[in-house]
Protein backbone atom coordinates (compact mmCIF):
# COMPACT_ATOMS: atom_id res chain seq x y z
CA UNK A 1 0.00 0.00 0.00
CA UNK A 2 1.18 3.51 -0.83
CA UNK A 3 1.17 5.85 2.15
CA UNK A 4 2.45 8.98 0.50
CA UNK A 5 2.26 10.07 -3.12
CA UNK A 6 5.35 12.23 -3.19
CA UNK A 7 7.89 12.66 -5.92
CA UNK A 8 11.36 13.91 -5.12
CA UNK A 9 13.74 15.68 -7.47
CA UNK A 10 11.18 16.93 -9.98
CA UNK A 11 13.96 18.99 -11.57
CA UNK A 12 14.97 15.87 -13.48
CA UNK A 13 11.83 14.69 -15.24
CA UNK A 14 10.97 11.05 -15.74
CA UNK A 15 8.51 9.40 -18.08
CA UNK A 16 4.89 10.05 -17.08
CA UNK A 17 5.73 13.29 -15.21
CA UNK A 18 3.29 16.13 -15.86
CA UNK A 19 4.14 19.78 -15.19
CA UNK A 20 2.08 22.98 -15.20
CA UNK A 21 3.49 26.07 -16.91
CA UNK A 22 2.51 29.15 -14.90
CA UNK A 23 4.15 31.99 -16.88
CA UNK A 24 5.53 32.76 -20.32
CA UNK A 25 4.46 31.77 -23.82
CA UNK A 26 2.94 28.47 -22.67
CA UNK A 27 1.23 29.73 -19.51
CA UNK A 28 -1.87 27.73 -18.64
CA UNK A 29 -0.70 24.58 -20.39
CA UNK A 30 0.42 21.27 -19.03
CA UNK A 31 3.55 19.65 -20.39
CA UNK A 32 4.17 15.91 -20.27
CA UNK A 33 7.77 14.74 -20.32
CA UNK A 34 8.44 12.35 -23.22
CA UNK A 35 12.21 11.99 -23.76
CA UNK A 36 15.68 13.54 -23.54
CA UNK A 37 17.69 14.39 -26.64
CA UNK A 38 21.27 15.50 -25.95
CA UNK A 39 20.84 18.80 -24.06
CA UNK A 40 17.06 19.16 -24.47
CA UNK A 41 14.00 17.72 -22.78
CA UNK A 42 11.13 16.80 -25.09
CA UNK A 43 7.60 17.51 -23.89
CA UNK A 44 4.09 17.39 -25.30
CA UNK A 45 2.04 20.46 -24.36
CA UNK A 46 -1.68 19.98 -23.79
CA UNK A 47 -4.11 21.29 -24.79
CA UNK A 48 -2.96 21.67 -28.37
CA UNK A 49 -0.63 18.66 -28.62
CA UNK A 50 2.33 20.93 -29.33
CA UNK A 51 5.80 19.34 -29.31
CA UNK A 52 8.31 21.28 -27.22
CA UNK A 53 12.09 20.95 -27.03
CA UNK A 54 13.28 22.74 -23.91
CA UNK A 55 16.98 23.19 -23.08
CA UNK A 56 17.78 21.40 -19.82
CA UNK A 57 19.14 24.58 -18.20
CA UNK A 58 15.97 26.53 -19.09
CA UNK A 59 13.78 23.82 -17.60
CA UNK A 60 15.83 23.76 -14.37
CA UNK A 61 15.63 27.56 -14.16
CA UNK A 62 11.87 27.35 -14.69
CA UNK A 63 11.54 24.93 -11.76
CA UNK A 64 13.77 27.08 -9.53
CA UNK A 65 11.85 30.28 -10.36
CA UNK A 66 8.36 28.80 -10.03
CA UNK A 67 7.54 29.10 -13.74
CA UNK A 68 7.13 25.34 -14.11
CA UNK A 69 5.67 23.18 -11.35
CA UNK A 70 5.37 19.42 -10.97
CA UNK A 71 1.73 18.24 -10.95
CA UNK A 72 1.61 14.44 -10.94
CA UNK A 73 2.83 11.18 -12.38
CA UNK A 74 0.35 10.23 -15.11
CA UNK A 75 -1.40 6.85 -15.28
CA UNK A 76 0.23 4.50 -17.79
CA UNK A 77 -2.75 4.42 -20.16
CA UNK A 78 -2.94 8.22 -20.33
CA UNK A 79 0.81 8.51 -20.88
CA UNK A 80 0.72 5.99 -23.75
CA UNK A 81 -1.79 8.20 -25.58
CA UNK A 82 0.35 11.31 -25.09
CA UNK A 83 3.49 9.47 -26.16
CA UNK A 84 1.75 8.26 -29.34
CA UNK A 85 0.60 11.81 -30.11
CA UNK A 86 4.16 13.06 -29.69
CA UNK A 87 5.44 10.52 -32.23
CA UNK A 88 2.98 11.61 -34.94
Amino acid sequence: MKWFNTTKNTKKPEKRYLYAVKNGDHAGKFIAYIDTLQDHYCFLAVPGNEKLKVPIKDFENGIDNGIVEFVEKLPKDVYKVLEAQHLT
